[in-house]
């Protein structure tokens, strides 16, 4: 049986405390552990997502291949599923246009910002063909839009399993320790996010945390913030951190717990500030590597596969994830506006965006990315999300302003002709569908540089 805290917190946050085994509570720490999935059960979670991807409006995903225990996709059905993700995050970002306030957000992916017109670039890859524009603005925004949100989130990612995997090689453990902030549906965003801010500065500031860095040799940690609403307990913002550390999985439940001890004393309240308090015993949850790999760490919550990459993933891209139960992410909440143009989605959304922008997703301890392997300068949310696909020798064409108005509407379907039929098939379609385009001017063009049709 399930005790109160537990329901509360199953109640509040839409899951339970440990997802993958049994856990202990250790002095107020949620610790558990995970396995790697079998076949049986990547088979399972194929059906699941095939299930949730027909729920959801769009086609499933291609069926995978059966090469002994291991089921890999082909590489046509890899550039399918591709794609397909693709074409959603275009779609997506063109419904979300009519309910954006900021400009820049309005028009990402659609202005032309070039006197020439709009590039299309094709370049083949270690990964394949691939399409890609130049010449439109982008608005970096990785908190309301889906196109920027995805890219600069997977950059976040390797950057993180860059990191994580020279730490390891170090000789320093790892743990994710998550920290949670009880709410109710009356507070708002701002108050929130606030309380959490104000909590993480506590935990990582000051002499406790100077003697925690000392007496589990910690060099750094990154921390990663995730955001998502539920219509009984409004906005819940949480903290994903991974801390490096020395020392036994007792060492870092012991880590834990006294970080949450300041956590909670950051979420008091302060003069301007709302006061907030976290869940004895469920306000902190600990999942540490178990020695062989970080598989448990990164399934914890992205079910994305034991390995470097999942831990990476789980932190960076919480506003990807699918919420649990009736819990949803801020762009499930702009998925379900799209949709059905509801006042209450709306006001909850029109919060978000208001809100978000200004906060960062990630952020790292003084000195923890270039000790290991990462420029000590970090790329902008907005420089990666302004990065274009190769080179101007890439470029195959040009559409004038005029003639990307034509066919802006659909642009996945032209990246998709450039991917799957080439350069000849690319242009081949371009004139049959009506749509006027110029030779690129600074590439010497070869019949059949590219191949034909796929």
């Amino acid at each position: 049986m399930q005790s109160s805290a537990q329901n509360h917190y199953i109640q509040e946050h839409g899951h339970s405390r440990s997802v993958w085994s049994k856990g202990s509570l250790l002095g107020g720490v949620s610790v558990a552990a995970g396995r790697g999935g079998d076949a049986a059960s990547l088979r399972a979670r194929a059906r699941t997502e095939s299930a949730r991807s027909s729920d959801e409006g769009t086609a499933a995903e291609p069926p995978l291949v059966n090469r002994g225990q291991l089921f890999t996709p082909t590489l046509n059905e890899q550039r399918q599923e591709r794609q397909q993700r693709r074409a959603e995050k275009i779609r997506f970002r063109q419904g979300l246009r009519r309910f954006a306030k900021r400009k820049s957000v309005q028009l990402c992916g659609s202005r032309v910002c070039s006197s020439s017109g709009v590039g299309v670039r094709v370049a083949e890859t270690d990964s394949g063909r691939r399409a890609g524009f130049a010449g439109l603005s982008t608005c970096g925004n990785l908190w309301l839009c889906p196109v920027c949100s995805a890219k600069i989130s997977a950059r976040r990612a390797e950057e993180l399993g860059t990191v994580l995997k020279n730490a390891r090689t170090a000789g320093y453990d790892l743990a994710l320790v998550t920290l949670t902030v009880r709410h109710t549906a009356e507070d708002s965003l701002r108050e929130v996010w606030a309380a959490v801010s104000r909590g993480w500065h506590r935990v990582t500031s000051g002499k406790p945390w100077l003697t925690d860095k000392e007496r589990f040799e910690i060099p750094g940690w990154v921390k990663a913030v995730e955001v998502t609403h539920s219509p009984r307990h409004g906005w819940h913002v949480h903290v994903h951190s991974v801390v490096a550390y020395r020392g036994s999985p007792g060492d870092a439940t012991a880590l834990g717990q006294r970080m949450f001890e300041r956590w909670q004393s950051g979420l008091k309240a302060t003069k301007g500030h709302k006061g907030f308090t976290a869940l004895p015993g469920y306000g902190v949850d600990v999942q540490v590597a178990d020695g062989r790999s970080l598989g448990n760490l990164g399934m914890y919550l992205s079910k994305l596969g034991a390995d470097l990459g999942g831990l990476s993933r789980e932190v960076t891209q919480g506003t990807h994830k699918v919420a649990r139960s009736k819990n949803r992410t801020p762009f499930q909440i702009g998925r379900d506006l799209v949709a059905s143009a509801e006042k209450h989605d709306r006001k909850i959304w029109d919060e978000w965006q208001e809100a978000a922008p200004g906060h960062r997703q990630m952020s790292w301890a003084k000195g923890f990315r270039e000790r290991f392997g990462l420029d000590a300068e970090e790329v902008s949310d907005e420089q990666i999300a302004a990065e274009e696909l190769g080179t101007d020798d890439d470029t195959v064409c040009v559409l004038p302003s005029p003639e990307w108005k034509k066919i802006k509407h659909r642009s996945w379907e032209l990246l998709n002709i450039a991917e799957n039929h080439g350069v000849d098939g690319l242009l081949r379609w371009l004139t049959r569908q009506g749509v006027g385009w110029e030779p690129a001017p600074l590439r010497e063009r070869r019949q059949g540089a590219y191949g034909g049709s796929s």
